[in-house]
């Protein structure tokens, strides 16, 4: 598969996913070049490294998200999942376990900042999503 598919496929995922489904098949692409692909199999951990400036766009599969004290929420494909900040009550433990086989695309926060200064649709629409 070459990187001009590959980027395709990705964006072509993006569309699938709402507020993604606003821009413009030129930005979705433009976007899609900074993506990170993870294919993960039920049971698996989402591998963190501290507070990471990414959103994680859930396109196949679901996820558990733990955090401490205990509280579960499962979420299923197409979800956003934004790991950081206040929603996730900084300093506490987190984990993300896949419960069946998923597709993550990883998205870096400031690509989607600049992204929304050029379409103001798209930003209140991800703002509401994750706050950013």
């Amino acid at each position: 598969m070459t990187l001009d598919i590959a980027v395709q496929r990705m964006a072509d995922e993006l569309q699938r996913v709402e507020p993604f489904d606003t821009l413009s098949a030129e930005q979705r692409t433009a976007l899609a070049l900074h993506i990170r692909l993870g294919v993960y199999e039920a049971l698996d951990i989402l591998p963190h490294e501290g507070e990471r400036e990414v959103v994680y766009v859930l396109t196949r599969g679901g996820v558990l998200l733990r955090t401490e004290p205990r509280t579960e929420e499962h979420f299923s494909a197409p979800a956003i999942l934004s790991l950081r900040g206040t929603w996730m009550h900084e300093g506490r433990h987190w984990e993300v376990v896949f419960t069946e086989d998923s597709v993550v695309l990883e998205l870096p926060i400031a690509e989607l900042t600049y992204l929304g200064s050029k379409a103001p649709k798209f930003a209140e629409a991800i703002n509401q999503v994750i706050g950013i």
